[in-house]
């Protein structure tokens, strides 16, 4: 294997483990990064990115995140659209795990634009479902609705129901506050079955 290989390899490894909230894959991440960009190999450094400040941002440490995310800056915004969408979804997360709510949605909004012109609207479900949250915390229920209700439309659309279950909840949420309560009993209940039945 080349060495960039090995790379590409260990950041998959990497991200694994981190989805799966093994602590050990923090230092591994951050040393991958390193060797990557000491070799010269940026887009083998991006792999890394998600997981590391990821971690950083989930340990309270939000300013080391986005200091570690503004490295690959300049790199990931002269690659194609889904690149520069990956670069800001990973900026939103970090900007709404720190409480950094309306940048948060703005970026949030930069990435929906990107994956939409990269033509992967898959892409863009979590990213409104995290712009809905967003805007039920800042208060503005009505447009944390509206968010939802497109990306329900959107997920059922490509996906159909039973996927993204977290648009529902969200949504849910932002009905019972609206007095909506008949939909939000009905739209909860059809979560509710949906995770036994997956569990």
């Amino acid at each position: 294997q080349t060495p960039e290989q090995e790379l590409r390899a260990l950041s998959q490894r990497v991200g694994w483990h981190a989805d799966n909230g093994r602590q050990e894959s923090f230092e591994m991440g951050r040393q991958g990064m390193e060797r990557a960009f000491s070799l010269g190999l940026p887009e083998a450094a991006f792999g890394f990115l998600n997981a590391v400040a990821w971690q950083l941002a989930t340990a309270g440490q939000a300013e080391a995140a986005m200091q570690c995310i503004d490295r690959h800056r300049a790199w990931a915004l002269t690659q194609p659209a889904a690149t520069q969408a990956d670069f800001y979804i990973m900026v939103a997360g970090v900007q709404m795990f720190s409480d950094q709510l309306l940048p948060a949605i703005s970026t949030g909004e930069d990435a929906i634009a990107l994956v939409r012109s990269a033509g992967k609207p898959d892409r863009a479900l979590p990213i409104f479902s995290n712009i809905g949250l967003a805007r039920w915390w800042r208060g503005e229920f009505d447009a944390a609705k509206a968010v939802l209700l497109e990306a329900q439309v959107l997920r059922d659309r490509m996906h159909g129901r039973g996927s993204s279950l977290y648009i529902d909840l969200y949504l849910g949420a932002v009905l019972r506050v609206l007095g909506e309560f008949q939909a939000a009993i009905d739209l909860l209940a059809v979560v509710h079955r949906q995770f036994e039945h997956e569990a």
